[in-house]
Formats: C-alpha cells, sequence, structure tokens
C-alpha cells in the first residue's frame, strides 16, 4: 500500500452525497446491534433470573471485544477496502445477535456479545476513512457533526424497539427482529457501494500540498506524540465509562429506584438519546465561539455533566420523571464530549493517512471505558446504591476536566502545525495527499 491511494469512481457530487446518506442511515442500525442487549438487561434479569453483575459481565463482554477490535479495524481501515469491512461488520453483526436470541446460558451469551462486538468493531474507523476520502475537506467537519446525529437517532431507535418488542414479546424475539434490521442494513450498504469499486493507483493527484511516501509514517508519529494525542485517549477512556455507563444502566436504575416495569423504564429512557443531542449543537456553537478548541470543549462539557450528575444524587428518589430528565442532560454532555473526540478529532489526522486508525484507537479506549462501565457498575449497584454510583460519575468528570485543560497547550500546538502546513506550497511539501476523486 506504500505509495498508493484508494480511488473511488465518482461522478460529481450527487455521488458522495449517496455514499454519505448511506453511511448515515445504514450506521443508525448498528445500534439496536450493539445496545440492544443494554435496553433488554431488565427485562432479561426478570424472566432468566440473572444478577446485575452477571448480565454486566455480558455488557463488558461486548465493549471490550469492540475496544480491542477497534485498535485492528482502525489499523485496517487505512490499509484495505473500508467498504467491504463495513459490509463485514454488519453482517457479522446481524449473525451475533441471531445467535444471542437463540442463547439458552449465560456462556453461549458471552460468546454472542464477544463476537458481536468484534465484528462491529469493523465498521466505524473503516466508515470514517471513507468519509474522508470522498467527501472534500471544506465540508469534512459538517459531514462528521451529522454522523452523530444517527446516534442519536439510533439509540433512540434501539430503546423504542426493545420497549415494545419486551411489552408484546418474549425478550429473544428482539434480537430476531435486530438480527433482521441490522441485515438489512448491510444489504442496502454493500448494494449502495457496489458501483463505486475501488481500484489502487499511484497517488499522483492531491487536493493539498503532496508528501513524501517516506516521511509520512514518521510524520505520522511525530503527529501522535506532539498533539498529547496518547493522553486524549485516557480522556476518552472517562468518556466511555460515563458514555455507556449511564446508557446501559438506567432503565435498570428507573426499575428499582421506583419499582416501575421494565418496559416502562426503557420507554422513559428513550429521551435520553433524544436529549443527547443538545450535545452536538453545543460542540456546534462552541465551535462558531472557537474554532478548533476541542480539549476546551471536552472541559466544559465534562463540568457541566459533572454538575448535573451530583443534582441526579442529591434527587435520586425524588421522581422517575426528573432522575431520567437529569441523567439524560448528563447525558447530553457527555455526547458533545464524544463528538469532540470520537468525531471530530480523527479527521485532524487525516492528511497523515491516519484517520481510521485514530478513529480506531479513539473508539478502542472508548469502549474500554465502557467494559469497565458494564461490569464496574453492576458490582457498585450490589453492593450500595445508586447513590453512590452517581457520585462516582462526578469523580470521573472531576478528572476529565482537568486532564483537558492539561492537554489542550499541545493540541493547540498541533492544530496551529496543521493550519501552517495546510497552506498552499510550491514544489514538494510535507503535507499528505487527498486521494484523487474520480471525475466522469
Amino acid at each position: 500500500m506504500s505509495g498508493m491511494r484508494l480511488l473511488l469512481r465518482l461522478r460529481n457530487r450527487e455521488d458522495y452525497e449517496k455514499i454519505f446518506m448511506a453511511a448515515w442511515g445504514c450506521y443508525i442500525f448498528t445500534y439496536p446491534g450493539r445496545f440492544g442487549f443494554g435496553a433488554a438487561i431488565a427485562a432479561i434479569s426478570l424472566a432468566e433470573g440473572y444478577t446485575a453483575a452477571e448480565l454486566g459481565l455480558v455488557a463488558s463482554a461486548l465493549f471490550a471485544a469492540y475496544g480491542v477490535g477497534q485498535m485492528f479495524g482502525g489499523v485496517l481501515g487505512d490499509r484495505c477496502s473500508p467498504s467491504a469491512l463495513v459490509s463485514i461488520g454488519f453482517f457479522g453483526c446481524a449473525g451475533a445477535n441471531l445467535m444471542m436470541a437463540l442463547s439458552g446460558s449465560l456462556g453461549v451469551m458471552m460468546a454472542a456479545w464477544i463476537l458481536n462486538g468484534l465484528f462491529c468493531s469493523l465498521i466505524w474507523a473503516p466508515l470514517v476513512r471513507m468519509l474522508t476520502l470522498v467527501i472534500p475537506g471544506d465540508m469534512l467537519n459538517k459531514a462528521m457533526l451529522n454522523m452523530q446525529y444517527c446516534t442519536a437517532v439510533g439509540n433512540v431507535l434501539s430503546f423504542l424497539l426493545v420497549a415494545l418488542m419486551t411489552a408484546l414479546c418474549p425478550w429473544r424475539a428482539t434480537f430476531f427482529v435486530i438480527a433482521a434490521l441490522v441485515l438489512c442494513a448491510g444489504v442496502v450498504w454493500t448494494w449502495t457501494l457496489r458501483r463505486f469499486r475501488p481500484q489502487r493507483e499511484p497517488a499522483t493527484v492531491s487536493v493539498r500540498a503532496p508528501v513524501r511516501a517516506a516521511a509520512a509514517g514518521q510524520d505520522a508519529k511525530d503527529a501522535f506524540l506532539k498533539s498529547g494525542f496518547i493522553f486524549i485517549l485516557l480522556l476518552t477512556l472517562y468518556m466511555g465509562f460515563l458514555k455507556d455507563g449511564i446508557q446501559t444502566w438506567v432503565p435498570k436504575a428507573i426499575t428499582d429506584i421506583f419499582g416501575t416495569t421494565p418496559a416502562l423504564s426503557v420507554f422513559l429512557t428513550a429521551a435520553l438519546p433524544l436529549i443527547n443531542t443538545i450535545g452536538v449543537f453545543a460542540v456546534k456553537l462552541m465551535q462558531r465561539w472557537k474554532k478548533d478548541e476541542d480539549l476546551l470543549y471536552t472541559a466544559i462539557l465534562f463540568g457541566s455533566a459533572g454538575v448535573i450528575l451530583a443534582l441526579v444524587a442529591a434527587l435520586l428518589e425524588v421522581s422517575a420523571v426528573l432522575t431520567v430528565a437529569l441523567f439524560s442532560l448528563a447525558s447530553a454532555g457527555v455526547f458533545g464530549i464524544s463528538t469532540a473526540l470520537t468525531y471530530l478529532l480523527p479527521v485532524k489526522f487525516a492528511r497523515y493517512g491516519r484517520s481510521s486508525t485514530v478513529a480506531g484507537l479513539s473508539n478502542a479506549f472508548t469502549y474500554l471505558g465502557s467494559a469497565f462501565s458494564g461490569v464496574g457498575i453492576g458490582l457498585v449497584v450490589g453492593g450500595a446504591s445508586w447513590t453512590v454510583v452517581c457520585l462516582l460519575l462526578c469523580g470521573l468528570c472531576a478528572v476529565g476536566v482537568v486532564l483537558s485543560l492539561l492537554i489542550r497547550p499541545a493540541w493547540n500546538r498541533f492544530i496551529a502545525r496543521g493550519r501552517e502546513a495546510s497552506a498552499p506550497v510550491s514544489g514538494d511539501g510535507a503535507q499528505e495527499t487527498r486521494p484523487a476523486v474520480r471525475q466522469g
């Protein structure tokens, strides 16, 4: 692959818009594919008699497998056909959900969810690579922000679908339906990409200034070190614990505290992904205020989420609606952090040819945090209370604020160097090529 780039036969703007819409519409269905189990935990616990800690271990298995798989999926996305990897991910996710529906023991559940995590890890990072290949640089930030909206839609679909299915049917029927939906998404994605056949050609056409292939690897290593990216991965770890800790366990919390049915708890919790979109709007507003201040955004949002979680701890037993509303606002803050760290940040490395690798690593650490949240919160709930859980999450938010502010100077210097390097130069520069887009 050295000295070679993936070219796609795109005729015009309509072509890459079709790819974006396919990415947006199909990626929605990965959320019930991954998170349907979290939404169904309360129903599974009642039907099968498993404890919170046991089911938390299954949830953690997916997050751990997904996180580890992201490291490989990210690297593969920069070196192999990203569209093919996405297709494999969809079909594998559908198969794993079918396996979950047919499971007869906790061990089979665990195996199904480990496989699910591994297959799903082949979707996001290669998808980011696809978008950086086909979407012009001036539209890329907007496209990535718009991708975050499909996260909200996908999560709403997860909660509403599971709430409806668990109210009407045994929990296993839920996973049959999810498997069918993800399979359809995979078919649509593969069919849409069928005429955009990739081919490999020398990377001689550039949107910006050309880069020397021999130096590209060293440039990428320097970028990782000098940007503070290694420490940013710690932020994604805390963000993952918060994001999926809240989303996975709020339905169970509502059932435990207020005695609601699992279906009603999941239905109430569907407010989380809807309100999460506030986080995307917050990032958009902060971009207008201070452009490319990604770690300032995360510091503000970590602080906001921490304050709200403190309110949740103080007012936990007042009302189910109030509790869900406050958890939703805290989740919106964390969603904004996710927007900055896993959607906007990877494209900053596109000029080094490492957008998929960075997306994979960011998601890997996100879901490593998610894995800790599954089993960790399950154990805390079993030995303490939901108030203690809220205070634990507050502490993580405080750590996130401090880390964001400490890493911010190095990241801002990296962004400034990127702006300088992106300026037009004559002759042989030190910038990477963006793959050419074939016309006609």
